[in-house]
């Protein structure tokens, strides 16, 4: 089995294979700069990676990545008609985050009391 771990907290980053996460045969840290092989760790100097599949396999990820940089691209120019900070994702996000945007509303209901 092999696990790769880049933002999970409390657990190693990097890779690891081995038959579960207590039996590791081969450990590459996260910053891939050290290799721990049945316990000896060695400097990494290169990895060379091989990708398997057909040419239609290419194609496909081609053109899956033609599609995406255009969605980018035509998200970065649409603009954002809201009339109001209270319309607007940033507002909402920090409000999910647990961080309060009504200081101001706040303000303005007790001097109206």
């Amino acid at each position: 089995m092999m696990f790769l771990n880049i933002n999970s907290r409390g657990l190693p980053k990097g890779i690891q294979v081995g038959t579960d996460s207590k039996s590791l045969v081969l450990e590459v840290d996260g910053d891939m700069a050290n290799v721990k092989c049945y316990g000896s760790k060695v400097p990494l100097h290169k990895i060379e990676v091989w990708g398997c599949g057909g040419h239609d396999v290419k194609q496909a990820q081609t053109h899956q990545r033609q599609w995406e940089k255009k969605e980018v691209e035509k998200q970065a120019q649409r603009k954002l008609q809201l009339e109001s900070w209270s319309d607007t994702p940033d507002r909402q996000l920090l409000e999910m985050g647990g961080v309060r945007t009504t200081y101001s509303e706040c303000l303005r209901n007790s001097d109206s009391d």
